[in-house]
């Protein structure tokens, strides 16, 4: 039995490592979320997991998911119904273009693709199916004169001033009407 430390263990690793990295850039069919904080909100990071509740929607049985390459996290939910819409979406989008090869030549089962579908598959090389990141418009607007004498910071004070102020001017306002009357 051979003590201290393996090198060749370590190389190993470092291949293992580099072969995820790459199979986890190129997976198919990454699912739509949101950051959770609000600075980053517009971002959207590719995670190649989807929830069982997507699967149902998008008509893929739980079992059928992983050997067609779809990841599932059973613990993840979803907490927007638009998230949710999406991620279906590109899941039976997923469904449409997929082409499944029978494993024997000579059998061919339920769920594998026609004889036409496979003559005519191609191997898709690069990012597949990425996600279109919208941008927000932003409407340009010529400066005029208006805008550029008002004092935004001096109206802010004095609404503050006012927001503050209610109460006891409303109490004035009273004890001024009750004076009126006596």
């Amino acid at each position: 039995m051979r003590c201290g430390r393996r090198p060749a263990a370590g190389g190993r690793r470092k291949a293992e490592g580099g072969r995820r990295k790459v199979l986890s850039h190129t997976c198919p069919q990454n699912q739509k979320t949101h950051c959770s904080t609000e600075e980053s909100c517009e971002k959207f990071p590719m995670q190649g997991f989807f929830t069982l509740e997507e699967l149902k929607a998008a008509g893929i049985q739980k079992k059928l998911a992983p050997s067609i390459g779809i990841v599932v996290d059973h613990r993840r939910k979803n907490r927007s119904l638009e998230g949710l819409q999406a991620n279906v979406q590109r899941l039976k989008t997923f469904k449409a273009k997929l082409v499944i090869f029978p494993r024997r030549a000579c059998k061919v089962k339920a769920g594998n693709s026609a004889p036409e579908e496979l003559a005519t598959a191609t191997q898709v090389q690069g990012p597949y199916m990425p996600i279109a990141h919208e941008k927000p418009l932003v409407e340009l607007v010529k400066v005029t004169d208006e805008m550029k004498s008002f004092k935004a910071y001096a109206t802010l004070g004095v609404e503050r001033t006012n927001q503050r102020q209610v109460g006891a001017r409303l109490r004035k306002a009273a004890e001024a009407e009750k004076e009126e009357k006596k």
